[in-house]
């Protein structure tokens, strides 16, 4: 497996199910111009790569073998790789936000697979109108991030290894419609003695588009968006603490901030009414 850097844009796989038609859609942002902002260059390269691959449909969700529970990590127990059958979601240059939605049988299971990137952030969000559907996690190797026996549809967590992860949808006591939204902001580093990156971006098909950027407790952080219409708002989050430090619906074109946690912050573009929009994003950490 190659080693990557952390890089990912949109993706539309038009998948034939016998119940029908899933429409399986990775959506985010346009390519960042990372020679104008000062972030690590080398990721120029790695973008051009991904910015090749097409989204690969693997076989027909929901007709593979649901993942068993095996041991957490570090337990004694070897994880050992497993192939199976999942719907690939490939992430080109860019992306932060995918979004799978589709019905399920009760006690079935519909199982993906993404490619992404080690200590990446990522939280995964399962919404049904019950909440009887639950979501759950392994790497590629067998190692669980979520066992299914947890019953849970909300996770977040920074990446251990690059690789395939793969989500699978289990499904509750009654058929009923699901929507899997994986956020995988894109992490953000400043050039060698310098304080301070500039982000050129668009908004697409009416999704946020999210950045990470790491901070220590006590730093002071600012960032403000500008070129962006009434149309679009500014929203901060600690990804570690889940607290909200600017919601998206104040308006806010900017906040000024000393960190009060050691984490990720999320910093997100958002289209208040599903509008592509063009930004100019700054980030101040000292």
């Amino acid at each position: 497996m190659k080693a990557r850097l952390i890089a990912a844009a949109c993706a539309l796989a038009v998948l034939s199910l016998a119940c029908g038609l899933l429409q399986v859609s990775v959506e985010g942002t346009a390519a960042v111009d990372l020679a104008a902002t000062g972030t690590i260059g080398i990721l120029q390269t790695q973008n051009a790569e991904l910015a090749t691959r097409a989204a690969q449909p693997g076989p027909p969700a929901g007709t593979g073998t649901p993942i068993s529970d095996t041991p957490e990590p570090g337990s004694a127990a070897t994880p050992t790789a497993t192939p199976r059958p999942a719907t690939r979601i490939t992430f080109l240059s860019g992306a932060t936000v995918g979004v799978v939605s589709a019905p399920i049988g009760a006690g079935q299971t519909q199982s993906y697979v993404l490619d992404v990137f080690q200590a990446q952030p990522m939280l995964v969000r399962l919404q049904s109108a019950s909440s009887d559907v639950t979501v759950s996690i392994q790497y590629e190797d067998g190692t669980t991030l979520l066992a299914p026996s947890a019953h849970q549809n909300l996770w977040r967590g920074n990446l251990p290894k690059t690789g395939d992860y793969y989500l699978t949808v289990h499904g509750g006591t009654s058929a009923e419609n699901f929507t899997l939204v994986v956020t995988v902001p894109l992490p953000v580093h400043f050039a060698q003695g310098t304080d301070s990156l500039t982000i050129h971006g668009k908004t697409v098909a009416g999704y946020d588009v999210g950045y990470a950027v790491y901070a220590r407790k006590g730093q002071s952080m600012s960032v403000n968006i500008e070129r962006i219409s009434s149309k679009g708002s500014l929203a901060v989050y600690g990804f570690q603490d889940g607290l909200q430090y600017l919601r998206s619906d104040a308006g806010q074109k900017g906040l000024d901030l000393v960190l009060p946690v050691t984490q990720d912050y999320i910093v997100s573009i958002v289209p208040l009414d599903g509008s592509v929009l063009d930004f100019i994003v700054t980030i101040t950490i000292r």
